[in-house]
């Protein structure tokens, strides 16, 4: 298979029986056909074509598909092609291949550099874009780490790590944070983002403790966008209190950030706390929630919204910011066993006298783990309901669901290690189970 080469259409419509929303799977092919990371952007053409990838041909290459024909176009034909973003406003594509970031043109298939590996440094990576299309945040490693076969984390605050700025418009960048350092020791070594509204705000994870899974702090960057050179050293995101979690965050819309946060319960005789038995914040109730953290990076004000049940792994918010969609989303009380109407209405009455599904992660591989569950605020929580089942295997594939453009579409990947397919879910708020 070459670039620009057109595939018949692999798609099929159907209904989920429990919530009616109408659902499209757009691959059917016996290989791994996967959506992006749920950060990055993956339409274009408003929203009428989806960017996927899969290695279908013998190696992963970018293909589109058009929603409403189903026809597949391979975008690409580079060996080794590493991650990808999608610039939705312009309708052009950003992908990592040989230590270069490209940028491709779907409609014309023609691509150009538009960044390099710094000297002495592993190859770049792509990890994310802002929302205007012209700065990319890139990672890369310093040689000697390599040349020394250090493992990945190998400093008490985490992974020795460069934070890059790219400008694809003057086709310039620059290393705007190196660390950790004496005076700053903060690693950027998880989920590099810039800022929606605002890529001034450059923003990472931090794994300051190594045992038994780390310990993640969040910190935030501010940038000159003109000079590509930062302003001040990295602050904490928000006020991050002892033994307090969070993993999976998003650039939320208008500068904000948002992201789950948990409590750790457990520590180890080290003091290190246990990931196993993250519960949520404390609530006035004095029970533990899971809450969602919505942070002004401008302002640095917080709020927190309370998940009755286990929040989701990968969420995020649509871009009008009045819907979220998340996988694993377990509802516990409000939908599977023991639903009720009384639960529904302490939910509604008092949400933090609710208790939240308690101890591990086993809610990943139960009932309610196998959804992709959409959520909106109701006060001071946020209600959720199934929306569609996607029946994956955790181990290998994780379904990333994410909103497309015009938010009428919610696209998710599904599957286990031999094989893996891309869907797309109407985002409406769907009736109760029955």
């Amino acid at each position: 298979m070459a670039r620009g080469d057109i595939s018949p259409s692999e798609k099929r419509t159907f209904e989920q029986p429990e919530t009616g929303a109408r659902v499209l799977q757009l691959t059917d092919q016996p290989c791994s056909n996967g959506n992006a990371y749920y950060n990055h952007e993956q339409f274009i053409n408003g929203s009428e074509r989806l960017v996927f990838r899969s290695d279908r041909s013998g190696e992963r290459q970018l293909y589109s598909v058009d929603l409403a024909s189903g026809q597949i176009v391979q975008l690409t034909e580079a060996a080794g092609m590493g991650g990808w973003a999608v610039d939705a406003e312009h309708d052009v594509i950003y992908y990592s291949h040989n230590g270069q970031i490209l940028r491709l043109d779907p409609e014309a298939l023609t691509e150009e550099v538009v960044a390099d590996t710094p000297p002495d440094c592993s190859p770049i990576a792509l990890q994310d874009l802002s929302s205007c299309g012209r700065f990319l945040v890139l990672s890369a490693r310093p040689g000697h780490l390599l040349r020394n076969k250090l493992p990945p984390i190998n400093f008490r605050h985490g992974s020795e790590n460069l934070v890059i700025l790219c400008d694809t418009q003057r086709r310039e960048q620059a290393v705007v944070y190196h660390g950790p350092t004496p005076e700053v020791p903060v690693a950027a070594d998880s989920h590099l983002l810039i800022s929606r509204g605002d890529p001034s705000y450059v923003w990472f994870g931090s794994y300051t403790r190594m045992k038994p899974t780390g310990f993640k702090t969040a910190w935030v960057l501010e940038c000159d966008l003109d000079t590509l050179m930062p302003t001040r050293d990295p602050r904490p995101l928000f006020d991050q209190r002892p033994n307090e979690f969070i993993n999976h965050y998003y650039p939320a819309p208008d500068a904000h950030a948002q992201m789950p946060l948990y409590v750790y319960s457990e520590w180890d005789r080290d003091g290190v706390p246990i990931a196993k038995t993250r519960l949520g914040a404390v609530s006035r109730a004095g029970n533990y929630h899971p809450m969602m953290l919505d942070v002004d990076l401008v302002s640095g004000t917080t709020r927190r919204y309370l998940f009755p049940g286990q929040p989701p792994l990968h969420f995020q918010s649509n871009n009008a910011d009045t819907m979220w969609a998340g996988d694993c989303a377990d509802p516990g009380f409000l939908w599977f066993a023991g639903r009720n109407d009384e639960a529904r209405r302490m939910a509604d009455a008092d949400p933090e006298s609710c208790p939240a599904i308690p101890e591990n992660h086993d809610y990943h591989w139960l009932e309610s783990g196998a959804w992709i569950g959409v959520f909106q605020k109701r006060g001071p929580y946020l209600e959720m309901r199934p929306l569609v089942r996607h029946d994956t295997r955790w181990k290998y594939v994780h379904p990333h669901p994410s909103f497309s453009p015009d938010d009428k579409w919610i696209v998710y990947s599904s599957g286990d290690s031999s094989q893996s397919q891309v869907f797309v879910v109407e985002a409406v708020w769907p009736r109760w189970l029955a």
